[in-house]
């Protein structure tokens, strides 16, 4: 790690990550509470590859690969906030809170990977994962017709995003940036969860999902549709050098 003031190893990698402006990525998501499952069906996620094979990899790798992910998760939802259903005058205020916020979270995540990977003397990524994009979403947004074609997108976007992370925890070698990549797992899972729940009451009825939250309205399955697995797998995983630099 590049710490010329000698500074205690964890503060001077904090301080890195720290410097990352801090919108409450979690806020959002702690004050809230068909055709998409169709499109979800159609989107084409190549396996990931044993995890065995990435114990070599390098931290920079990782978090470079990391980035990327973020950076396309940015693409994706910036995308979806220019459809007038998802942020128009007519969109539901839930979705559109939720999709405006999640892009400068998601951004805020890119950049502390990127900080992790200079703190490491490493450089940053700022492009997306160009496989992934190629291989699972371009072309896709254009079929993007109602909220719950743009939350199937989304939902996918975040299950990768997760499950890469949750690889890259696992084969991370530096605690530090351990600790970073462990704590942005949790901030995707919840975008997943949040994500399954506006799913479940529009399918239901979209009139419920608004503010202030109606409880006593809600489908009885929305309780159990955030978590529909108790664990989170990584069939989904993308390889941990897919978004490295040369």
């Amino acid at each position: 790690m590049n710490n010329p003031d000698n500074q205690d190893e964890e503060d001077y990698y904090l301080s890195e990550v720290d410097s990352v402006p801090n919108k409450s990525r979690r806020g959002f998501l702690a004050a809230g509470l068909g055709a998409g499952a169709a499109l979800l069906g159609a989107i084409n996620i190549a396996p990931f590859e044993d995890i065995a094979s990435n114990k070599a990899v390098s931290n920079v790798a990782i978090l470079q690969t990391a980035a990327s992910i973020d950076n396309l998760a940015v693409k994706i939802y910036t995308q979806l906030s220019s459809l007038p259903f998802v942020t128009g005058s007519g969109a539901n205020p839930v979705l559109s809170s939720f999709v405006t916020t999640t892009i400068s979270q998601h951004q805020e995540h890119a950049d502390s990977y990127n900080a992790a990977a200079t703190s490491l003397k490493g450089k940053q990524q700022k492009s997306i994962d160009q496989v992934l994009y190629d291989s699972s979403f371009k072309g896709l947004l254009s079929k993007v017709s109602n909220p719950l074609d743009a939350i199937s997108i989304a939902m996918s976007i975040e299950e990768i995003a997760a499950e890469t992370f949750l690889v890259a925890t696992e084969t991370l070698t530096d605690p530090y940036v351990q600790k970073v990549a462990s704590s942005i797992i949790g901030v995707e899972a919840q975008h997943l969860a949040f994500l399954k729940v506006m799913q479940n009451i529009i399918n239901s009825n979209a009139a419920l999902l608004s503010e202030p939250v109606q409880l006593a309205l809600y489908p009885s399955s929305v309780g159990t549709a955030a978590f529909s697995s108790p664990v989170l797998n990584t069939t989904k995983a993308r390889p941990l050098t897919e978004g490295a630099l040369p």
